[in-house]
């Protein structure tokens, strides 16, 4: 017998009534440095099934002319250009996101694409889990503090879930934990502010980590990836993000992830899934 709830018909008829209240409280922050996806991602943006009420794009420095990509865009949609001379990194747009006026943030990687579906689907799965949903993660192995080093004869590929497989797309066969998302994020605004009550342990790197372990040790909050397929995916362009700008092609990037993890492990208390004392995989689903 299945671990997972079953939704009765009230509950399900509650969830379709809370969804419909929900439509339009959604804001979504892009984010732009040199990689130009931004006239691709807008595309798919704006025509989800259900409308964000504004686009926040935040920009680093000026490698991309994002102005005409912007102005061409045909939506009724609230559209905001915040331009900074500085690179402002990864942690800016966490910040920036405090400042939005509706109930939910969907925070998106410069390399992401999703289904028309995914804002849907994922405000179903946060409401459904009361969790971060993100369209891929990590789920880090006892003791592992550099949990995405791969080696030739290393098994962690195994915990990589959602972006590696033979796919193209994200791809997910079931609801999943994980110990912290990537490269997307959709979650309730107000819980941002646990993001920001445990202080970074470096600027450069580390972003999707320190939101995983700050909103669990402040709110109890969990990451998941849901199942995904090429018609529900959170990312049909998986390819997008192997190229020179990402990264974790970067110099010291495992070595910076390390010390991160370590800090939030070690020095914070956030326990990962697995180092917790019970069987692996109990928390999954």
């Amino acid at each position: 017998m299945s671990g997972r709830p079953t939704l009765s018909l009230h509950s399900m008829s509650s969830l379709i009534f809370t969804l419909k209240m929900i439509m339009n409280n959604i804001t979504i922050i892009l984010n732009v440095w040199k990689r130009n996806y931004l006239k691709e991602q807008l595309a798919h943006i704006v025509s989800q099934s259900m409308q964000p009420r504004e686009i926040w794009i935040i920009q680093n420095e000026s490698h991309i002319n994002v102005r005409p990509v912007i102005k061409a865009v045909n939506t009724n949609i609230k559209i905001h250009h915040i331009h900074s001379s500085v690179n402002l990194k990864y942690f800016a747009r966490f910040s920036i996101a405090n400042l939005v006026k509706t109930r939910y943030v969907w925070i998106v990687d410069d390399d992401i694409l999703p289904t028309r579906g995914w804002a849907e689907y994922a405000l179903s799965k946060s409401l459904e889990y009361n969790a971060v949903i993100c369209c891929s993660g990590r789920i880090i192995d006892k003791g592992d503090y550099r949990p995405e080093e791969i080696g030739p004869f290393s098994n962690k590929l195994m915990n990589f879930i959602g972006d590696v497989s033979e796919k193209t797309f994200c791809f997910c066969e079931k609801d999943q934990f994980v110990d912290y998302g990537i490269q997307s994020y959709f979650l309730r605004t107000e819980w941002l502010k646990a993001f920001w009550r445990l202080s970074p342990c470096t600027f450069d790197t580390g972003e999707d980590i320190h939101l995983a372990a700050s909103l669990q040790l402040g709110s109890q909050i969990k990451c998941i990836v849901p199942a995904q397929s090429e018609d529900t995916s959170g990312n049909i362009k998986i390819a997008y993000g192997r190229d020179d700008f990402a990264s974790w092609k970067m110099n010291d990037f495992i070595n910076k992830r390390e010390t991160v993890l370590k800090y939030l492990i070690d020095q914070q208390g956030w326990t990962p899934i697995r180092w917790q004392n019970r069987q692996d995989g109990q928390q999954n689903r």
